[in-house]
């Protein structure tokens, strides 16, 4: 990894935010087939993954340091990125849904209605179970790995058993409480039992961090496979007991192959920096903002093509009126570390959410 930007993982959080943008609209408007709803699904997954990946040298930074004021910056920087953006397209949508101050809105907005199962009685903003996921993993996830190192500095083989131990704990914990008769509700969107996805982008970060990205035939050939297999198991996984357990790491496989597959094709993605710059730094906003525009558009019935245009346009100001407007500002305020990055670990390419 280099100080630059990633420009390919750039490209596939831009993808990623479309794929479950799009297909949130077109099952709202009742358009489209069954594949919508699983691409959505298996892009969040990615986001998972993606998020694990890219903020790995931060929280090898902070089980460097082992300092309180490292963590702090680290969560710090992590609620500066996420949570003022999330806040303003909260108001806004529980303004539209006549929420604003109701028991439900105080639930979003600590991210609690998805804790330990479901606990809203109107899930309006129906995408924050994903952002509840990674804002207890920035909390649960480091103090974690800093227990795990018993107060001391320890190597790379020390955090894999760590960060293993971690997935397993969470896995059990699923696999033990976890209510196999409304699965998705249940289990794929309760905090406590899927924390561990994130941590599998950890694990892969430690894997290829100093070492190159090859075998563009075998990568191809894994992303095809495990995308098929994410889209058979969620067509059984109500069902099937198997299936259930299967999914996550069957996600977390899934996630990865997409990520190595792009940093292989990392140089092909800096020949479109403009494109790549774009997809990153909007992503986050267009994943906040694109119920909103579905709320605001869905009193219009226009045909589909103008309405998914209008969709698109609407979706694509508000991201960029929050991604530059809101958190480029924020963002430059946030605090820095007190020390340099370790060697081959880079801050400025992974600090970004998606």
């Amino acid at each position: 990894m280099t100080s630059e930007r990633v420009a390919s993982l750039d490209l596939v959080r831009g993808l990623a935010a479309l794929c479950v943008a799009v297909p949130h609209f077109l099952i709202y408007r009742g358009s489209g087939g069954p594949i919508l709803e699983p691409l959505s699904v298996i892009a969040v997954e990615v986001f998972f993954v993606l998020s694990g990946f890219v903020l790995a040298p931060q929280i090898l930074l902070v089980l460097s340091l082992r300092s309180a004021g490292s963590l702090r910056t680290f969560l710090v920087r992590r609620w500066m990125r996420t949570v003022p953006p999330y806040v303003v397209a909260l108001l806004l949508v529980s303004a539209i849904a006549g929420a604003i101050g109701s028991v439900d809105f105080w639930r979003y907005l600590f991210y609690l209605q998805n804790l330990s199962g479901q606990y809203n009685e109107r899930d309006y903003y129906s995408v924050a179970w994903s952002l509840s996921v990674e804002e207890w993993f920035y909390l649960t996830f480091p103090l974690f790995m800093l227990a795990a190192s018993f107060g001391r500095a320890r190597d790379t083989r020390h955090y894999v058993i760590a960060a293993i131990v971690f997935i397993a704990l969470i896995t059990a914990l699923r696999t033990i409480f976890g209510s196999s008769l409304d699965w998705g509700a249940a289990v794929r969107r309760v905090v406590i039992f899927r924390v561990d996805s994130i941590a599998y982008g950890f694990l892969l970060y430690l894997a290829v961090r100093r070492r190159p990205v090859r075998g563009p035939i075998f990568l191809v050939a894994g992303t095809m496979l495990s995308t098929a297999v994410m889209f058979g198991l969620l067509q059984v996984i109500e069902q099937s007991r198997a299936a259930q357990l299967a999914y996550p790491p069957a996600a977390a496989v899934f996630g990865s192959f997409v990520i190595v597959s792009a940093l292989a094709l990392e140089a092909w993605a800096r020949q479109k920096p403009v494109i790549a710059q774009a997809a990153g730094t909007t992503s986050y906003a267009v994943y906040l903002y694109h119920l909103l525009a579905i709320y605001v558009l869905a009193q219009l019935h226009w045909p589909l093509w103008l309405a998914l245009a209008a969709f698109v346009l609407l979706t694509g100001l508000l991201s960029a009126l929050s991604s530059y407007g809101l958190e480029k500002p924020i963002l430059a305020m946030r605090p820095k570390y007190r020390s340099a990055s370790p060697t081959g670990i880079s801050l400025k390419a992974t600090d970004a959410a998606p």
